[in-house]
């Protein structure tokens, strides 16, 4: 009787090629999830900046010009008399006058972009080792998966 007969209801008995025993390791499994990170806010404020802007106005003033009339440059007019006569005459002169006016000057756009980083991720992972001691040999041979000598 063979020992594969002889244990035949212990777990792990194969009837074709004797005695098997599973051998597991834990595999690192890495995943991300998006959580909030901060809240930005947008404002615009408005700011009051002093502009100089230099102009040019015009004004009128009065200039007189007295000519001196010589004893042949003057001829009396007939009916002429010594009178007070009046004369008017308006003077211009422009003003500043000062204006603002909104006026589109700019458009901001704002996006979020996503940025891609490769992150190198370290985690420790357990990992069964099976042992053969013999009673013949006082080193054990160990099964990880790879054949050891």
């Amino acid at each position: 009787m063979t020992d594969a007969q002889s244990v035949p209801d212990l777990p792990g008995v194969d009837d074709d090629s004797g005695v098997h025993l599973t051998r597991l390791e834990e595999r690192l499994s890495v995943s991300t999830l998006s959580v909030p990170k901060e809240r930005v806010r947008v404002k615009k404020v408005i700011v009051t900046e002093e502009r100089t802007v230099t102009v040019t106005v015009r004004r009128e003033e009065l200039r007189i010009t007295r000519e001196p009339l010589g004893e042949n440059g003057y001829q009396e007019l007939p009916n002429s008399r010594a009178e007070s006569h009046d004369l008017d005459i308006v003077l211009h002169e422009e003003q500043i006058f000062i204006a603002t006016e909104v006026v589109p000057v700019e458009r901001v756009r704002i996006r979020v972009n996503t940025l891609v980083d490769d992150v190198r991720v370290t985690g420790d992972v357990l990992k069964e080792r099976v042992d053969l001691i013999t009673s013949s040999s006082r080193e054990p041979w160990s099964v990880d998966g790879a054949h050891n000598s």
